[in-house]
């Protein structure tokens, strides 16, 4: 693993206030590595890891892809898993405040512009319902998936 061992948020010295962005930890040896997609929900794993999101952690970010660094293991495409055990950035979303956000939509879901999204088990979104589940996202298009689609990109605006 290249790069810096510093995981998390990076809290500066002499200042109050901070830049939010990718925040970094490694893929957790509980993560279910072909699971590992950039736009995948992520809950810490233990001191520095994180794994996909499994319904009953909290989701503390989304996988990233661009803001992977020099030196550190980067997928081929966007649509590629990251390897176990590599450093992956994490972004918060804190951090996606008025960016429409490439995430992954679990099997048959038929989703509209601006329905509620929740998130669900590998680190997914699925339709949500208002006042009972905790919202995540606002779908930002139209798509449906079939039986056989779990991780099909769609694209939202984080909440």
């Amino acid at each position: 693993m290249a790069g810096s061992t510093v995981t998390g948020l990076r809290k500066p010295s002499n200042r109050v206030t901070i830049e939010v962005g990718a925040e970094y930890f490694n893929v957790g040896s509980n993560a279910t590595a072909a699971k590992m997609k950039p736009g995948v929900g992520v809950e810490a794993d233990g001191a520095g890891c994180v794994k996909e999101f499994d319904g009953t952690g909290i989701v503390i970010g989304i996988l990233g892809y661009e803001d992977s660094q020099p030196g550190d293991y980067k997928p081929a495409t966007r649509d590629t898993a990251y390897a176990a055990g590599v450093r992956v950035p994490v972004i918060p979303p804190t951090a996606t405040y008025g960016k429409a956000v490439r995430c992954r939509l679990a099997a048959s879901q038929t989703i509209v512009r601006g329905q509620i999204l929740m998130w669900t088990t590998d680190g997914l979104l699925t339709a949500a319902t208002a006042g009972t589940h905790d919202v995540a996202a606002t779908a930002a298009e139209d798509i449906s998936t079939g039986a056989g689609d779990a991780g099909t990109a769609i694209w939202v605006f984080l909440r």
